[in-house]
């Protein structure tokens, strides 16, 4: 008995430091039917460049998983965030993977991530890789499923604003996308 509580203990605590994670319970509008959807921590959205080359990625992640080492948080929240944590309030990290999707070596250009400037260094990005943008890091809500981005860069001579909302995906569509939860 102890150690099936002492099992039971280690998988709540467990879940519990994994913040970014919701559940959402609701009638399915087509069959009438309870169900539940397990989201992620992860939110995406996706644009391409005319010539179909960069394919730029936006990943919003909840939770500490994406803070750069050594970030000070400031403003709302900032002064307690295991209480703020307790009360739904999760780090927010906005990036921008900018992909390679051609056969040649292509410069990109990244000008801005939800209105905050970037660093406006050109890179290099070869064939089947990609650079990330820095990181914009926040605290806000764990709860939502839907989040408004804009982002800007430049590539082959040409101003990209991209503006749109990212959807927060599901535990079923990482493992469906990516290989994993």
């Amino acid at each position: 008995m102890r150690l099936v509580f002492a099992v039971v203990a280690l998988a709540l605590s467990s879940c519990a430091t994994q913040y970014g994670y919701m559940n959402e319970s609701g009638q399915d509008p087509n069959t009438g039917r309870w169900t539940q959807t397990h989201y992620s921590p992860y939110y995406e959205f996706e644009q391409r460049s005319d010539d179909g080359s960069v394919l730029a990625r936006m990943v919003i992640t909840l939770g500490g998983e994406r803070v750069p080492k050594g970030y000070k948080f400031t403003g709302p929240f900032s002064e307690d965030l295991a209480a703020a944590h307790r009360d739904g309030i999760v780090e927010w990290v906005w990036e921008v993977y900018l992909i390679n999707t051609s056969k040649e070596p292509i410069t990109v250009t990244p000008k801005s991530v939800m209105g905050s400037p970037s660093s406006n260094a050109s890179f290099e990005i070869l064939p089947g890789q990609w650079k990330i943008t820095p990181a914009l890091v926040d605290l806000d809500s764990n709860y939502g499923v839907e989040s408004p981005v804009h982002f800007e860069y430049e590539y082959a001579g040409k101003s990209y604003e991209v503006v749109g909302v990212a959807k927060r995906m599901s535990v079923e569509q990482i493992k469906q996308k990516y290989g994993r939860h």
